[in-house]
C-alpha cells in the first residue's frame, strides 16, 4: 500500500516537474538567444560608429566647401552677378545645396532608426545600415566633386572685370 501511495505521489509531481523543466528550458533558450545576439549587437554598433565617423568627416568637407562658396559670393561684384555664367553657377549651387540638405535629413532619419534598432538588430538591419551609409558615401563624394567643379567655375567668374 505504501508503494502505491509513493507511486501516486510521484505521478502527481510529474506535471510540476515537467513544467519547471520547461521553464528552465525556456530560460536556457532565452539566455542562448541573448548570448547569440550580443556579438550581432556589438557588430551593429561597430558598423554604425565606423560609418558615422566617415560620414561626419565627409560632411565637414561639404560644409567647408559651402562656406568657401559663401565667402566667394560675398566678393562677387554687381557687374559679375549680371553674367549668364554667374546665373548658371548660382543655379547649380542651389540645386547642390538642396541635395546636401536632403542627404542630411535622410541621415538624421537613419540615425533615429539606428537608435530604435540598436538593442536588437537583425541581419536585415545590419544590411540596411551598411547599404544606407554606402549610398550616403557615394552621394557625398558626388556632391563634393560638384563643389569642386563649382569652385572652378566661380574662379572663372572672379577673373572677369569687376
Amino acid at each position: 500500500m505504501r508503494a502505491r501511495y509513493t507511486s501516486i505521489a510521484l505521478f502527481s509531481l510529474l506535471p510540476v516537474a515537467a513544467a519547471s523543466c520547461g521553464l528552465f528550458a525556456a530560460k536556457d533558450q532565452q539566455d542562448a538567444v541573448v548570448a547569440k545576439m550580443a556579438p550581432q549587437k556589438e557588430q551593429f554598433a561597430q558598423t554604425h560608429d565606423g560609418e558615422e565617423s566617415r560620414y561626419t568627416n565627409m560632411r565637414s568637407k561639404l560644409e567647408l566647401a559651402e562656406s568657401q562658396y559663401q565667402d566667394w559670393l560675398q566678393e562677387v561684384t554687381a557687374s559679375q552677378k549680371k553674367s549668364n555664367e554667374f546665373a548658371a553657377v548660382s543655379e547649380a549651387h542651389d540645386e547642390l545645396k538642396g541635395n546636401v540638405d536632403k542627404l542630411e535629413a535622410d541621415h538624421g532619419a537613419l540615425v533615429e532608426w539606428y537608435e530604435k534598432t540598436k538593442d536588437a538588430p537583425s541581419n536585415d538591419d545590419q544590411l540596411k545600415l551598411g547599404q544606407s551609409y554606402g549610398a550616403f558615401g557615394q552621394k557625398q563624394q558626388l556632391y563634393y566633386s560638384s563643389y569642386v567643379d563649382l569652385n572652378t567655375r566661380s574662379m572663372s567668374i572672379s577673373t572677369k572685370p569687376r
